[in-house]
């Protein structure tokens, strides 16, 4: 039997870094490279292939109510999707489960979060429960840091900042008892 991975997410909008030229000419608008970022909802899920299409209608069912429940509330807002805020000067770096993988993520304003909590988990969490699989994140006020990676290197060197932070500080106490 084959395996499908799965991960649920919330696709961010796409950066995108647009320049005018400063010349004489007539201004130009060159859009640069573009990323696209996003918040996993739940650790890559495995399932058999012939659960895959019975899961991804339940998820996608789960959803569809969930954002005619929000745009019922929001009638008045002409923009369809809601924009999370980030907090960029709390950057974390955070390491995979496996220890295999460590990333540089930016975390969701805690207003942001507590909407993706109580929105969009639960029928996230149901779904999973309901296919015999684990929940991701705690859906409670302080439970899970929801982020977005920005970059990832291999292995976790957690302990090798923290092992720096430490020396840095310790000759920086040192200096400090000389003056």
């Amino acid at each position: 039997k084959s395996t499908i991975v799965i991960v649920p997410l919330i696709p961010m909008h796409r950066i995108e870094t647009t320049t005018k030229s400063l010349t004489s000419q007539p201004p130009v608008e060159e859009s640069l490279s573009t990323t696209s970022l996003h918040i996993s909802l739940a650790r890559p899920i495995c399932l058999p292939a012939p659960s895959v299409d019975s899961f991804l209608a339940d998820i996608e069912k789960r959803m569809n109510a969930v954002i005619s429940i929000a745009n019922g509330k929001n009638s008045t807002n002409q923009h369809k999707g809601r924009t999370l805020r980030l907090q960029p000067h709390n950057a974390t770096i955070f390491a995979n489960d496996q220890q295999t993988r460590s990333f540089l993520g930016i975390p969701v304003s805690k207003e942001s979060a507590r909407w993706v909590k109580q929105l969009l988990l639960p029928p996230i969490d149901d779904a999973m429960l309901r296919f015999g699989l684990e929940t991701y994140y705690s859906t409670e006020e302080e439970g899970c840091i929801l982020h977005v990676s920005i970059a990832s290197v291999k292995g976790n060197i957690i302990p090798q900042i923290l092992s720096r932070r430490r020396r840095g500080m310790n000759e920086n106490d040192i200096e400090n008892t000389r003056s």
